[in-house]
């Protein structure tokens, strides 16, 4: 064997026994992913961006093992039509919220309850409740696997052209609302009509709605709410957080090895943290601007108003819960860790809120 030879296959077996050694893998053993991400929101909202976010983090993360082709609402599937594409594997990651598909009314227990957990205690019931292993059991039977990976934070109770001052006010209107909330309210003796996000204006404008809802002050003045209402309401008692997921195609996420994994997991954590303080930053500005700027009604929801959608509430839930065994067990432990939560929050984060607002007030 000639030097020169011999140099390089000592050279080569030392680069060996120092990865082995080092624990380091081989470059060349490590598998590279394409995948094919599928957004139900568009890309001029907040929450389409947070998809292209969550793509960019896993590509970045990973080390460009996994890379991430986006494609927004109508390029692949449509909007509606994401969690059956990742379920059957027409896609390979999605992101959206699941309102937009829901299989089972449980189903909500895992994007937004009325009167139920706020942004942060969804993330202590999913993290360290029982919440992330349920929403795994039930969503396992679509072959698809969830993450928490973004959230609107507490959402504004909707633009009426009258006010609201009773539980009587919602019998006969007719309100474009989401999620639970469309039960709470026809309950209440209203309509609800479900219309897309484009469609809402123009709905309000020729009266084929008398009230709407859809998210917080940077999207409503965005959307262009102001224009066609007159009272703006809150609190948002039929969506106090609205978690965003995103999700994987089951059997090609079981494949994965464990360092993708969580690659995958903490991706998605950060960009849900990242959408709920980018909405707090632009909110507060936005909010400030429809009262001052367009001189918009801000009015409270009366107490005995909520109170009764409250009790319409709690009767869709025990509604949901009866429907079979696995939708009671997640409803049981949502709501018991409701009630946990409740009382340290109403100590700790409202008690501090609250003795805030009695020094500084934006109204």
């Amino acid at each position: 064997m000639e030097r020169r030879d011999f140099v390089k296959v000592v050279g080569a077996g030392i680069m060996g026994t120092s990865a082995l050694l080092t624990g380091a893998p081989y470059v060349h053993a490590e598998k590279k992913y394409e995948w094919k991400m599928v957004s139900a929101f568009p890309d001029n909202i907040v929450s389409g961006r947070i998809a292209a976010r969550i793509a960019k983090s896993i590509e970045t993360l990973s080390n460009g093992r996994i890379k991430i082709t986006l494609f927004y609402p109508g390029k692949l599937v449509k909007a509606f039509d994401s969690f059956d594409a990742v379920s059957k594997g027409t896609a390979d990651i999605g992101f959206g919220i699941n309102y937009y598909w829901v299989k089972k009314d449980v189903f909500h227990c895992f994007s937004a309850v009325p009167f139920g957990l706020s942004f942060m205690e969804m993330v202590a019931w999913l993290s360290f409740g029982d919440g992330q292993s349920l929403w795994d059991e039930l969503y396992a039977n679509y072959n698809v696997k969830p993450f928490f990976a973004g959230n609107s934070g507490a959402q504004m109770g909707g633009w009426f052209n009258k006010e609201i001052k009773t539980l009587d006010d919602f019998k006969g209107i007719k309100m474009r609302i989401g999620g639970l909330g469309k039960k709470v309210l026809e309950k209440a003796g209203g309509e609800a009509v479900v219309i897309p996000a484009t469609e809402i204006i123009e709905a309000m404008k020729s009266n084929k709605v008398d009230a709407a809802e859809w998210a917080n002050p940077y999207e409503d003045l965005i959307f262009g709410f102001q224009k066609v209402a007159k009272f703006y309401y809150w609190p948002g008692w039929h969506e106090p957080q609205g978690l965003q997921e995103c999700f994987v195609n089951k059997k090609l996420y079981d494949e994965l090895p464990n360092d993708l994994k969580e690659v995958i997991k903490h991706a998605t954590m950060s960009s849900y943290l990242a959408e709920v303080a980018e909405y707090i930053n632009l909110s507060g500005d936005s909010l400030i601007t429809l009262l001052q700027q367009h001189n918009v009604q801000l009015r409270h929801f009366p107490a005995k108003v909520l109170g009764g959608l409250a009790m319409h509430a709690k009767e869709v839930m025990q509604e949901i819960a009866a429907q079979d065994p696995l939708s009671k067990k997640i409803v049981d432990s949502y709501i018991n860790f409701r009630t946990k939560a409740v009382g340290w929050s109403q100590i700790g984060e409202e008690g501090a809120s609250q003795a805030r607002s009695q020094i500084f007030s934006l109204l």
